[in-house]
């Protein structure tokens, strides 16, 4: 017998929690780790992607998109504006996910 389901086989509702990213079930609530972590992993991409946009439309760093020459994203991470960003969502996908 299924705990989780409440019988035999699997139930709707079991089937249901797999694919919404939280659940709420007799007043305890359970986040998916699979879709948070991939809602942190797509946070954390589009913001170093942002970074590096940002990093070469000011000339903080030297850029050519023509001629495929981007910095590392080290290089643009160790910014005093960017570093602080990292940090902060590192510790969140961090503190949240593991």
């Amino acid at each position: 017998m299924c705990h989780h389901c409440g019988g035999g086989g699997q139930s709707t509702k079991a089937r249901a929690q797999f694919f919404h990213f939280f659940v709420v079930q007799e007043g305890v609530i359970s986040y998916s780790l699979r879709d948070l972590t991939t809602l942190c992993t797509f946070v954390i991409t589009l913001s170093f992607l942002a970074m590096l946009y940002l990093a070469c439309s000011n000339e903080d760093l030297e850029c050519s998109i023509a001629e495929l020459k981007l910095p590392m994203i080290s290089d643009v991470v160790a910014l005093p504006v960017f570093d602080r960003i990292f940090i902060l969502l590192t510790t969140v996908y961090f503190m949240g996910v593991h």
